[in-house]
């Protein structure tokens, strides 16, 4: 995978409609272990950190986005797991599979988001790729203050493949505030609206019969 091909990700803050950045993709921010190679197993995986600054998101939920960058001849033999400061942990990818069995294809180049769509094996390189969604939600990683130092752990299952972690990021979001929506009337009834017709009926009557001015 060419290095112009990997994700660069910024820790994205908006509070009060203004927006700051900092670098938290990993080789960008000095974080450990990326580039490195993936070991294969029976082999310890890959551990890789990141250190986020301060998320401030007093008005509303951060969202969390992580992207991965992985070269690898063997997706499906890949486990990506992602722990927070806080110690809550969720299944970015595991055993991906193929048209028959664990899926063949090589690297991955995605980003992870709660309700992305399933990732799928496909012919393209990378042959995971896109935005997809995590295999468990990323929603409880936030359940903490997102400041600290983020782990990501890549498995091989097998020793048949070679492959290394590339770079990675997370993205804290202050998503805006909801908008507040007018609340609207409450339809009339059908009571209201036949006295509404009588008075207007009544009003329409007496302008008739009443006598015209003659000049």
């Amino acid at each position: 995978m060419k290095r112009s091909t990997l994700w660069i990700g910024s820790l994205l803050l908006a509070v009060a409609g203004q927006a700051a950045a900092a670098p938290t993709a990993c080789v960008a921010s000095g974080g450990t272990n990326c580039p490195a190679r993936i070991p294969d197993a029976p082999q310890d995986p890959l551990v890789s950190t990141i250190e986020v600054p301060a998320v401030s998101c007093p008005l509303s939920q951060p969202l969390l986005d992580v992207s991965v960058g992985i070269t690898h001849s063997a997706v499906g033999d890949l486990t990506i797991t992602l722990e927070s400061p806080g110690g809550e942990t969720a299944t970015l990818l595991s055993n991906v599979q193929g048209v028959s069995g664990a899926c063949r294809g090589s690297d991955v180049s995605a980003a992870f988001t709660d309700g992305g769509p399933p990732p799928i094996c496909t012919s393209l390189i990378a042959s995971v790729g896109g935005t997809v969604g995590p295999v468990t939600p990323l929603a409880p990683l936030l359940a903490s203050s997102p400041e600290g130092t983020w782990t990501l752990t890549v498995t091989d299952a097998a020793n048949n493949g070679d492959g290394a972690l590339d770079d990675w990021s997370v993205d804290v979001t202050c998503a805006p505030p909801p908008v507040a929506t007018p609340a609207l009337p409450a339809p009339l009834s059908w009571q209201a609206l036949a006295a509404i017709a009588a008075l207007l009926a009544f009003a329409a009557f007496g302008a008739l019969r009443r006598p015209r001015t003659s000049r």
